[in-house]
């Protein structure tokens, strides 16, 4: 029984491994350190993945609404240029090829507003009222349109580069 006292004893006399402890709670700090390091790091690149599958997706939505636009500008041009003694069957053709590209941009600009900013959904519109007016194609029409067209592909632009919006107002001036 003496044996066992006698350590009991020394244990309690000698005092603590301070050296042992600081090494332990370091080694627990930096372990902490490099989880928490790691998982921020994660956030970091779901993040910007995230972001960059975003810009890819306004991308397509914005290169598929300048199509429609395009191909609606045409069909409405062809619809304009239909002379009265035009052919029935070719006047039909005309006209349900202006329809569908009608459709096509409605579905288009639909979607460009979920995504866009109020400045890209207001020339949008502005774009797809032109084309759906019933006057007669003239120059100034065909003027304004394309005037109203390289607003848009200069707003859009600047949305997917992430630039402020007074940036392309500098950038066309022939076109302003």
């Amino acid at each position: 029984m003496t044996d066992l006292s006698s350590s009991v004893v020394q244990v309690f006399t000698s005092g603590m491994d301070w050296p042992a402890v600081v090494a332990a709670i370091s080694g627990g700090v930096v372990g902490v350190t490099g989880i928490l390091a790691s998982w921020r790091q994660s956030i970091k690149t779901v993040g910007a993945e995230d972001a960059r599958a975003k810009r890819v997706e306004k991308r397509r939505v914005y290169a598929q609404c300048l199509g429609a636009l395009s191909a609606y500008f045409q069909a409405t041009l062809k619809f304009h240029a239909l002379k009265e003694d035009t052919d029935r069957k070719i006047r039909v053709e005309i006209t349900d090829e202006r329809a569908s590209a009608h459709l096509e941009t409605l579905n288009a600009v639909f979607e460009v507003m979920l995504i866009a900013s109020p400045q890209i959904m207001r020339i949008t519109m502005k774009a797809s009222t032109l084309l759906g007016m019933a006057a007669p194609a003239d120059e100034a029409w065909a003027n304004e349109w394309a005037g109203n067209h390289a607003r848009l592909l200069d707003a859009m632009r600047d949305d997917l580069d992430g630039a402020a919006p007074e940036r392309s107002g500098g950038r066309w001036l022939w076109r302003r």
